[in-house]
């Protein structure tokens, strides 16, 4: 099961493996330096600890080429990786290779970049198909392959957690807008059981009184709704800039989204109206599906589509498996389409 407590930050969280995170967005200070200690968060030290273990020369090198692949500077992360790459581990060079096209070196040091057979034949298969796009065939081979996907392994763990470290220092040069928005804070006081809280599970009360007639009315939802695709459509046109969308601050939590939610499910003393609502959300849960692969996650349990949430989470333990793929190529945003059925949405209805 896949938990989810945090908005913001939730994504590299699930690359970690962290499944406590705070449900709070990430709270920058008033000179925009991200805090040590975030509610629920892994702090700067305990990010450190993990990949204390780290070649400390391997590590500074590995910040050198991400601090612009991060920021989607491809002309300087060539420049970095090619002063560094016979020093860094074979998988950062591999995922390296696959984001600058360099097939020739990739296939070359295939062998020396993943442990077992299967591994290196899911990804000789990907490399040798040389396509102007990596994600296509990686599509294909985690769809219709029996792919037995390794467990995120502590140097896995590690790695996330140093690259975490590398968002955060590019974070902290920066001035991240902290306040939520007013229609977020709203949602925010929901009442809900935020201890045992994930993605699929976790229970809000019942809307009533004034926050029922608020939060079940036209024009609290139809605002709702259009800030909800703004969101959506920020991630979709800037995931390539890592930071910037980390930086984001969005009009809508993907948690909220699902407090909202459960909590219309919740209100059951006017199914008429509840069923409205549960029927306009379910238009939003399949419009944020093609974001990022929680949010396809937590859209496929709106729409109740119980095939698409257990393809989902497969895809999420493979981003989680493979770091170093996953933020070289984008892949936690790239792969949010993967085999995904995008239906056309009623604006009249939703």
């Amino acid at each position: 099961m896949v938990f989810i407590k945090s908005s913001a930050w939730l994504l590299m969280m699930v690359v970690l493996g962290c499944s406590n995170a705070s449900r709070k967005p990430a709270q920058a200070s008033e000179n925009g330096e991200v805090p040590a200690r975030l509610s629920g968060m892994a702090t700067i030290e305990e990010l450190k600890d993990r990949s204390r273990k780290l070649d400390s020369k391997t590590v500074e090198r590995i910040h050198q080429i991400y601090t612009h692949v991060f920021t989607n500077n491809d002309k300087k992360a060539k420049l970095a990786y090619g002063r560094h790459h016979k020093h860094i581990p074979h998988r950062f060079q591999f995922a390296l290779d696959l984001r600058f096209k360099n097939y020739d070196h990739a296939e070359q040091i295939l062998k020396e970049s993943f442990e077992t057979q299967s591994e290196r034949d899911f990804f000789e298969t990907l490399v040798k198909a040389r396509g102007v796009r990596v994600v296509p065939p990686l599509c294909e081979q985690l769809l219709t392959k029996d792919f037995q996907m390794p467990e995120a392994d502590k140097n896995a763990q590690a790695w996330a957690a140093e690259l975490e470290l590398v968002v955060r220092s590019l974070l902290s040069t920066r001035a991240v807008k902290s306040a939520p928005s007013e229609l977020d804070k709203t949602l925010d006081q929901l009442e809900c059981d935020d201890e045992n809280w994930s993605i699929e599970g976790g229970t809000c009360s019942a809307l009533t009184g004034e926050s029922k007639k608020k939060l079940m009315g036209e024009a609290f939802f139809d605002k709702f709704r259009n800030l909800h695709r703004r969101d959506v459509r920020f991630v979709r046109e800037a995931y390539r800039d890592y930071v910037k969308v980390r930086e984001y601050n969005r009009y809508v939590s993907v948690n909220n989204m699902l407090r909202f939610y459960r909590a219309i499910q919740a209100t059951s003393d006017d199914q008429y109206l509840q069923s409205k609502y549960i029927r306009r959300f379910k238009g939003a849960g399949r419009d944020m599906r093609p974001e990022n692969l929680v949010s396809r996650l937590i859209g496929g349990v709106i729409i109740e589509d119980a095939k698409d949430v257990a393809r989902t989470t497969r895809l999420l333990r493979f981003v989680q498996a493979y770091p170093e793929l996953n933020v070289s190529l984008g892949l936690e945003f790239e792969l949010a389409s993967c085999g995904l059925k995008i239906e056309a949405q009623s604006a009249e209805n939703n």
